[in-house]
């Protein structure tokens, strides 16, 4: 959804980059998006962790520092990296733990990584070692944690890897490849630990935990993008925003989990359609808006909001598509980021019957939606609307048409279209 669009936009973009050439950038892209697929498929933890993740964080630190005449682009690409191999080394010590510990407890002589083994093998590591398995699953958290950008790790590489990526990586980037950290976590909270061992499995505190500091992300990440005039730098600071939404959704439904209650099943059921209806609907709005921010970019040569005035008669399709993508992020009705968002305040203030914190995260998260719509009337009003800026005019009067050309247009149009859709009818999702 996401990266067939981007690959599309990327064809006349790079064209932005001629002097750089293309031969470092599409064999990177293309490994990778494979790497990111690997990453979904494999069932073998170590696979999982090393080579997949190894696959994914190279050629993701190649593209960042791709526009290498900026030294800035170069050390940014250096903090992702850093930080990717430190989640993959504190997931990989975890995976270390319940393996190994596992195999020696089930008095098994050969050493398993399969995600299915070590689930089998985890009841009693549960019962024996309980330390053990929660310094195990705080690895995982914090790997994953410092994947999807969550509070504090995701302001360490986040804000300055977005900007320093071709606007089509970037989108990627936010849209898709923060998106596994969501994935790992829901597969080691959820999925690795049996049914018939959650009794032993504090699931409750390990729900609140997430739960709390997707509160926290989420006001955090909001509040720095408000304060932000560079667009693409914007953009990802609301990438850890929104991914606090998420984070809330995944807490509500692992607290509610804990309760042995129909009610908490059926909270927990719509807090994880919500997280992962948001994660899908953040792929496509925030992907939508880092091509308008590379058509911004191409049009005005400058990233920066203040020197972008009066963009909408120059760029109205451009224009239309951003306001388009700057209303879902906002949760605007009828739009696919109200329908993911208002799940996830439905699920906390349902759950908060039975744990009373998650209404005030319901709360704060509602009022942050405001922030995020502030943010966003900055980011197009001062772009698109209001005075033309020299820069504006001046590039007008050289090159005569602002407006990018139909092969980069028809992926924003695209992707417009889909936040329109599946907002008016979000059971196409879920069916």
């Amino acid at each position: 959804t996401i990266t067939v669009p981007a690959a599309l936009y990327t064809i006349p973009y790079m064209r932005h980059y001629e002097a750089l050439g293309s031969r470092a950038y599409y064999p990177h892209v293309l490994l990778f998006i494979s790497a990111m697929y690997g990453l979904l498929s494999t069932t073998d933890m170590m696979l999982f962790f090393f080579v997949f993740w190894q696959m994914m964080t190279i050629p993701g630190y190649m593209l960042i520092r791709y526009d290498n005449r900026d030294p800035a682009n170069a050390r940014a690409a250096m903090r992702f990296m850093v930080m990717m191999q430190i989640a993959c080394l504190v997931t990989m010590i975890g995976a270390e733990i319940l393996a190994v510990e596992g195999t020696r407890m089930s008095g098994a002589h050969q050493l398993k990584y399969d995600f299915n083994v070590v689930s089998t093998r985890l009841p009693a590591l549960l019962v024996q070692r309980p330390g053990l398995t929660a310094l195990a699953f705080t690895l995982f958290l914090i790997g994953f944690g410092i994947k999807m950008g969550m509070w504090p790790f995701g302001a360490v590489w986040l804000p300055e890897a977005h900007p320093a990526a071709p606007s089509s990586v970037s989108a990627v980037l936010s849209g898709v490849m923060i998106k596994t950290g969501v994935y790992g976590l829901l597969r080691y909270f959820l999925c690795l630990v049996p049914a018939n061992a959650r009794a032993d499995f504090p699931l409750a505190v390990w729900g609140g935990i997430v739960a709390t500091l997707g509160t926290v992300t989420l006001l955090t990440g909001t509040s720095a993008a408000l304060r932000q005039d560079y667009s693409k730098r914007l953009l990802a600071f609301h990438s850890i925003g929104q991914i606090g939404y998420i984070l809330l959704a995944c807490g509500t439904c692992m607290t509610m989990l804990a309760w042995d209650l129909p009610e908490a099943y059926a909270a927990a059921s719509l807090a994880l359609t919500a997280a992962l209806l948001h994660a899908f609907n953040h792929g496509v709005f925030k992907g939508l808006l880092f091509l308008n921010a590379g058509s911004m970019l191409l049009a005005t040569g400058t990233q920066n909001l203040n020197r972008m005035g009066g963009l909408w008669r120059y760029m109205p399709l451009t224009a239309l598509t951003a306001l388009t993508a700057s209303l879902a992020i906002s949760g605007f009705p009828l739009l696919n980021g109200f329908v993911s968002k208002w799940g996830v305040y439905v699920s906390a203030l349902d759950g908060s019957r039975l744990s009373p914190f998650l209404s005030i995260c319901a709360a704060i998260a509602l009022l942050t939606s405001a922030l995020t719509l502030a943010s966003f009337v900055k980011f197009f009003g001062t772009s698109f609307l209001g005075r033309r800026s020299a820069t504006v005019t001046e590039r007008a009067e050289c090159r005569g048409r602002l407006e990018v050309g139909w092969i980069m247009q028809l992926p924003q149009v695209l992707l417009a279209l889909l936040c329109i859709v599946t907002g008016v009818f979000p059971a196409i999702l879920l069916a």
